[in-house]
């Protein structure tokens, strides 16, 4: 366990939030406790290919994607023993981590729809959900924290100063969204430090709900993450480059961005 406070220091250095710590912690913690009698600097890969097979003893009932988490933290760490020479050769040199497959994928929210949703709104709120979830591609979190300042009204950017692991990111906005918010900024004489919603993450999620059920839509509702993968997959259905649209979403690895889309060929502009 010598080294564990040491790479905790490390992750909170460079951002992680503590609530992605103490996973990371909890699953090294597995893993440590079960080479407490070996030399973990000494692991090679038949140590690790050992190691997973105990796992998928020991967690029978945990998703492939769990035990997944479990090894990419573990790579991760003998990434930073490695860079820290703390070891020569990397026991994950020889062992490709495969994403496993997935029955449930978000399937893009039509653009029909989304004109719809758009159309139909009867409050503020609804609209800032739109622009801001979809448009902006923001997560919930993102949403919650957004103030008046982080528009940059004169670029016709959004700011994102608190991503995840505190990324920061700007965002442009579309002209017929930046003139709404401007209006809307005037109307209800909003200061800089006004919170645009001043619900929970979960209220928001109510709200779009609701929004569906008011059009007649069928269950299974879409999910207030789903305007988030929509605008992943609509940005490059118009031929955005995939490394931007990381850019735009705030990722740190293409590959989750890779999973984020589900391009729908051929989509119309949607100008509202």
């Amino acid at each position: 366990m010598e080294y564990l406070k040491t790479y905790q220091n490390y992750l909170q250095t460079i951002g992680y939030t503590n609530k992605t710590i103490k996973g990371k912690i909890e699953r090294l913690t597995v893993y440590l406790t079960y080479s407490a009698k070996n030399n973990i600097l000494e692991a090679n890969h038949t140590t690790i290919a050992t190691y997973y097979q105990w796992l998928q003893q020991q967690k029978p009932h945990c998703k492939a994607i769990t035990l997944h988490y479990y090894m990419i933290t573990l790579r991760q760490f003998y990434d930073w023993l490695h860079i820290c020479n703390y070891i020569v050769d990397h026991p994950f040199s020889k062992i490709d981590l495969l994403q496993p497959k997935s029955d449930y994928t978000r399937k893009p929210i039509p653009e029909n729809k989304l004109f719809s949703l758009w159309k139909n709104t009867l409050y503020d709120y609804e609209k800032l959900i739109l622009i801001f979830g979809y448009g902006c591609g923001l997560r919930a979190k993102e949403l919650t924290e957004l103030k008046v300042h982080h528009i940059d009204f004169d670029r016709g950017f959004v700011k994102v100063t608190n991503g995840k692991n505190s990324k920061r990111r700007s965002i442009p906005l579309q002209a017929t969204h930046l003139r709404y918010l401007y209006q809307y900024k005037i109307q209800q004489g909003l200061s800089p430090e006004h919170t645009f919603f001043t619900v929970t993450q979960n209220t928001i999620r109510i709200y779009f709900k609701q929004m569906q059920e008011r059009l007649g839509w069928q269950r299974p509702y879409y999910s207030l993450h789903h305007l988030r993968h929509s605008i992943a997959s609509h940005l490059v259905d118009r031929d955005m480059n995939i490394e931007l649209v990381q850019l735009f979403l705030g990722h740190s690895s293409l590959q989750t961005t890779q999973i984020y889309v589900n391009p729908i060929k051929k989509v119309t502009a949607w100008n509202i």
